[in-house]
């Protein structure tokens, strides 16, 4: 069996099982935190997926992200048994911080307003239309909040109705 030292940015470092996609590997039936990477011409890992599992035995039968995985040049599979749900939970967390892999959409923060709707440095003021804690944009169109010309964030504010 290969290891493979995997460091998170919270200064922990993991052992992993690193096996190579062209060997076979029973899978055990148990717990744990696994990644999809790709080995570089310096020998290091690019994580291209990393997630966690109640049984790597049913995991890996047919994961949904693994021929994603492969056309983007995985060729390793790294797995570390990590029984307890919390910590895998927080490992699974700090792997994805730390290295950011491009197929773990889900986990990325949503954009916010401006950044979804393309407005880049346009202060908020000039929208027309503003953010509440618990007051979403399309909550707050459908409540009658929406854009109105002329009218800002602050001056909304102002008159109670954002």
């Amino acid at each position: 069996m290969n290891s493979c030292l995997v460091a998170t940015n919270q200064g922990t470092e993991h052992l992993f099982e690193c096996h190579p996609v062209n060997q076979q590997i029973n899978w055990n039936d148990v717990p744990g935190v696994y990644m999809f990477a790709k080995r570089n011409a310096d020998g290091s890992m690019h994580h291209l997926y990393i997630g966690q599992a109640d049984s790597f035995k049913s995991r890996f039968s047919n994961h949904e992200r693994w021929e994603e995985a492969e056309l983007l040049g995985a060729d390793h599979r790294l797995a570390l048994i990590v029984r307890d749900a919390s910590a895998r939970d927080k490992l699974e967390k700090a792997l994805i911080d730390t290295y950011d892999p491009m197929l773990n959409v889900h986990h990325r923060p949503k954009p916010g307003f401006q950044q979804k709707v393309g407005l880049g440095s346009i202060p908020s003021a000039d929208l027309g239309f503003g953010f509440r804690p618990g007051l979403g944009q399309i909550d707050g169109a459908s409540q009658g909040f929406g854009f109105r010309p002329g009218l800002g964030l602050i001056d909304g504010v102002r008159r109670g109705l954002l």
